[in-house]
């Protein structure tokens, strides 16, 4: 080494720490460069680490964690039915480099969520209120939209690029002996933040999904004003409740703001459409139910299937399947119906078991 030039790979004599501080600071301006809008021209294309085939298999694993935590149920026949609408209204969205996955979750909870990779679940909670297939295939096309707008991609690694900026800040921090104190408070703001993510996209990729659903929807034959009629559900549920379900996590816009934008693009997407053109398939959707696991694990009960005959009523049923008619309350709210409504022959009914 020429005389009088210093190598970066030592200590300089007398310096001790300026490499962790070195190490440290340069992925500190790294983070920052990625991160920060100052760090990269405005209109460049938005950073994603993770490949499609590295999201398929962080999907695959998060999916084995899903399965030993809640577990997976529903019948065969439900589940190719899932399937096989799921993979319909998929086919709507922009090519991507996995196939798409569709489980359902043994959580009583109203839930649906989308993993990287394609992997879609919905809760037998959600199953359970949701009414007909418009609706279903509305909830599905949000999830799809989250996988296929690679949101959880973008996510993590926004929380990548956190943890290396954590990491340059924890190498400059370690090179003082005021800083090696603070570093367990970096390890657990980092964390923190990564779970943050996990509990949802944010507001404007939930937003983007809700569009993106209905659109999946409209163009795979199905009414998409459904999606707007399950959120008044949803709202309504929320008030007589009090669990407010602000659309399904909580980092998702409010439920009442879902049910304007909502409204408003169904109508706009299905104005050209004729009477009957579009699908809703309310009695084809409910009678795929029967024996799906309904209520909490401790107190696990069934939904049975019930077709309307001609001069039933609800507290008739409820007398003749429960032996109790009060329990007609319940069952016209799960079914969505008006009080005292009469019955048409051949509607199909869900009915928790006893």
């Amino acid at each position: 080494m020429e005389k009088g030039k210093q190598s970066l790979t030592k200590n300089p004599k007398g310096k001790k720490g300026s490499r962790p501080f070195r190490l440290g600071a340069v992925a500190l301006l790294l983070a920052i460069a990625l991160v920060s809008p100052w760090g990269r021209p405005p209109a460049a294309k938005e950073v994603i680490l993770m490949s499609e085939a590295d999201e398929v298999k962080v999907g695959g694993g998060m999916d084995k964690e899903l399965e030993k935590r809640y577990g997976f149920c529903g019948s065969p026949k439900l589940q190719a039915y899932l399937d096989q609408l799921g993979q319909k209204v998929a086919a709507q969205a922009e090519p991507r480099g996995f196939r798409y996955s569709f489980k359902v979750l043994d959580d009583e909870t109203i839930n649906a969520l989308a993993l990287p990779g394609g992997y879609i679940y919905v809760t037998r909670g959600l199953l359970a209120v949701l009414n007909d297939e418009a609706e279903l295939a509305g909830v599905i096309g949000h999830e799809v939209g989250h996988a296929s707008s690679r949101h959880a991609a973008k996510q993590m690694t926004k929380a990548t690029l956190f943890q290396l900026l954590s990491l340059g800040a924890l190498a400059a921090a370690a090179s003082t002996p005021e800083g090696r104190v603070n570093m367990g408070a970096w390890a657990i703001a980092s964390n923190e933040f990564f779970t943050q993510i996990l509990l949802g996209y944010g507001r404007d990729n939930e937003m983007e999904a809700d569009e993106k659903g209905m659109r999946y929807a409209f163009q795979a034959g199905y009414d998409p004003r459904c999606m707007a009629q399950f959120l008044r559900y949803l709202r309504t549920k929320e008030q007589l409740s009090g669990i407010n379900f602000q659309g399904f996590y909580l980092t998702y816009p409010e439920t009442a703001e879902r049910i304007i934008k909502s409204d408003t693009l169904g109508y706009i997407l299905a104005s050209g459409s004729k009477a009957g053109e579009l699908e809703v398939g309310a009695n084809r959707y409910r009678s795929q139910l029967e024996g799906l696991p309904y209520g909490h694990k401790d107190d696990r009960r069934t939904v049975q299937i019930y077709t309307a005959k001609a001069g039933d009523s609800l507290p008739s049923i409820c007398r003749a399947l429960l032996g109790d008619e009060s329990r007609s309350h319940e069952v016209t709210f799960l079914n969505r119906l008006k009080e005292g409504v009469k019955l048409e022959e051949g509607m199909v009914l869900k009915i928790p078991s006893r």
